[in-house]
């Protein structure tokens, strides 16, 4: 028998489960942010799913239901959101022990109705089941405009690499907890934000873009492999907040291993061409160029004069 992690981790999984799809009217499916299906003649439908574990993505001890809602719904507009689209129906399934109480279910509803709000979302169906631990699965419908549709695969060598906000911030919140201290980085952790409000500026100037949910490392490698492209970052260019460069400090960790290997940001990391630069500037100014994408297939960090391979990022089964 062989395991996953024998077989090389989760993304060696999703390439072994994925086959060539039979329907013409599917554009893009499993290897993106999103599955992209045919709708009209100008707009295409997208559908994404997240799904959620105990003890895994959350800890009942350091969050409340309403933040396990919020979370567990950012985390899926953030993949519509790398797309370029709109989110539109929600359909959510759960599995709860069966001590779990009304109250809880009630604030954990709470908490995805209060993030899909202001983006108009209907949770419109689901399913219930018991188990010894909550797990919860949350499918998300969206649309997106074929001119605004992004891709992981349209990065071409020359291009430059962005990224919106700050990174590692979420993991900054993570290791706090972990560690049993408190500060204001535990927000970033337990109430993540997608970057819809990027995604409606950028979708107009982006060459290829994907959300920043496994780390930065992880992600660019996804991106460049895609685009049959390699890149460079420049590590002293990737944006790392004050907040979190306090917390590693405090952890005697590094801050870029946090930007880099950790998760749960929810930033948008981008391409785009540099003489697209300047427009984006006078619509959207929360981004960093970061580095450029190369030929060939290696991602590399430059540190200085010194180059290394990027890491793999994080892995459910490695």
């Amino acid at each position: 028998m062989t395991t996953i992690k024998q077989m090389g981790g989760e993304f060696a999984l999703i390439e072994w489960i994925a086959r060539p799809t039979t329907r013409k009217e599917v554009i893009v499916g499993i290897g993106d942010d999103a599955a992209v299906v045919t709708l009209t003649k100008t707009k295409h439908l997208l559908l994404t799913t997240d799904m959620m574990v105990e003890d895994v993505h959350f800890r009942r001890k350091w969050c409340t239901p309403k933040q396990i809602g919020i979370k567990l719904m950012e985390s899926n507009i953030s993949d519509i959101a790398a797309m370029g689209g709109e989110p539109l129906y929600a359909l959510v399934s759960g599995c709860l022990p069966k001590n779990t109480t009304a109250e809880f279910v009630e604030q954990f509803f709470e908490g995805m109705r209060a993030s899909g709000k202001a983006y108009g979302i209907e949770i419109v169906g689901g399913d219930t089941t018991r188990g010894e631990k909550l797990v919860f699965s949350l499918t998300l419908v969206g649309k997106v405009k074929k001119r605004y549709m992004c891709l992981r695969s349209g990065a071409k060598q020359g291009h430059l690499i962005g990224v919106t906000g700050t990174l590692g911030k979420s993991h900054a919140g993570l290791r706090l907890l972990q560690a049993g201290k408190r500060g204001a980085a535990i927000q970033s952790y337990l109430e993540p934000q997608s970057r819809m409000d990027a995604s409606c500026i950028l979708r107009s100037f982006a060459s290829s873009m994907i959300d920043v949910s496994d780390g930065l490392a992880s992600e660019i490698r996804h991106l460049c492999k895609k685009s049959d492209v390699g890149a460079v970052l420049e590590k002293e260019k990737i944006p790392v907040s004050s907040a979190t460069k306090k917390v590693a400090m405090l952890l005697h960790e590094d801050p870029y291993a946090y930007a880099l290997y950790g998760g749960e940001d929810y930033e948008l990391l981008f391409t785009l061409t540099p003489k697209n630069i300047a427009a984006l500037r006078k619509e959207f100014g929360d981004f960093t160029i970061i580095g450029i994408i190369t030929a060939g297939k290696d991602v590399l960090l430059k540190d200085g004069k010194r180059k290394t391979q990027v890491g793999k990022g994080f892995d459910h089964f490695l």
